[in-house]
C-alpha cells in the first residue's frame, strides 16, 4: 500500500510539474527541459567562482548615515553581514518550510496570456528535492502582497512577512513607497518570496515594475 501510494504521489507531482513547464514555456516541451545539459556540463561549486569581490560589512557596527555615505550614494556594491540573525526566518529549513506551507500554492511563473502559474509546496518540494536535471528549472518568485489563488486564504503570506524585518539601511525618508498605502489596487508589489533548485533563477533583466 504504501509503495502505491508513494507511486501515485510521484506520478500526480510528474503531471502538476508537466503541466505548470508546458505553461510557463510553452515553445519548450516539458522533455526538452535538458537539452543542453547544464546540469552536467556547469559547475555551480564555490571553488569555481570569484565568490563575494564586493568589500564587507558588519551591519551590527555601520550607521544607516554611514552606509550611504560609503556605498548608497556612491552607488558602490557591498555585502553586508550581520542583518539576520534575530530573524525567525533564518530557522528555516527545507522540510521544515515545506510542511509549514505544504497545502499554499505558490507562483512558479506567468503563461502566454500573462495569467500566473501556481504549484501547491508540497509538489513544488517534491520537485526540488529530486534534483531535477533542467537546464534552468523551475522556481518559486511569489508576491507576498498576495498572488490570485483559488485555494490560498486571504492574507497567508503575513505568517512569511512576520519572520522577517527590513534592515535599518533600506527605510529611508526618500522611500516614495512609504506615502502609499498598503492596499494592493494602489501599492506595486514590493515583497517576494523566491526559492528554487540549482539553476533556476531569472535571466538578467530590467525590473518590469521601474
Amino acid at each position: 500500500v504504501r509503495t502505491e501510494r508513494a507511486v501515485s504521489s510521484t506520478t500526480a507531482m510528474d503531471r502538476a510539474i508537466e503541466s505548470a513547464k508546458r505553461r510557463v514555456i510553452s515553445d519548450i516541451a516539458p522533455d526538452k527541459w535538458n537539452m543542453r545539459r547544464y546540469a552536467s556540463n556547469v559547475d555551480l561549486s564555490l571553488d569555481a567562482w570569484d565568490v563575494d569581490p564586493f568589500p564587507r560589512i558588519d551591519g551590527q557596527c555601520t550607521t544607516p548615515e554611514e552606509f550611504r555615505a560609503r556605498f548608497m550614494d556612491p552607488q558602490q556594491p557591498c555585502t553586508i553581514t550581520g542583518l539576520c540573525e534575530d530573524w525567525p526566518a533564518m530557522a528555516w529549513g527545507f522540510d521544515s518550510f515545506a510542511e509549514r506551507f505544504a497545502e499554499m500554492e505558490f507562483k512558479c511563473g506567468t503563461d502566454d496570456n500573462g495569467d500566473s502559474v501556481m504549484l501547491p509546496m508540497r509538489t513544488f518540494a517534491q520537485y526540488a528535492s529530486s534534483s531535477p536535471d533542467d537546464d534552468h528549472p523551475l522556481y518559486l518568485f511569489h508576491n507576498l502582497d498576495g498572488e490570485e489563488s483559488d485555494t490560498n486564504p486571504p492574507g497567508w503570506e503575513a505568517d512569511i512577512i512576520a519572520d522577517y524585518k527590513v534592515p535599518p539601511f533600506f527605510k529611508s525618508k526618500n522611500d516614495m513607497f512609504d506615502g502609499i498605502p498598503l492596499e494592493r489596487e494602489t501599492r506595486p508589489p514590493f515583497r517576494w518570496f523566491a526559492w528554487g533548485p540549482a539553476r533556476s533563477g531569472s535571466y538578467i533583466h530590467k525590473d518590469p515594475l521601474s
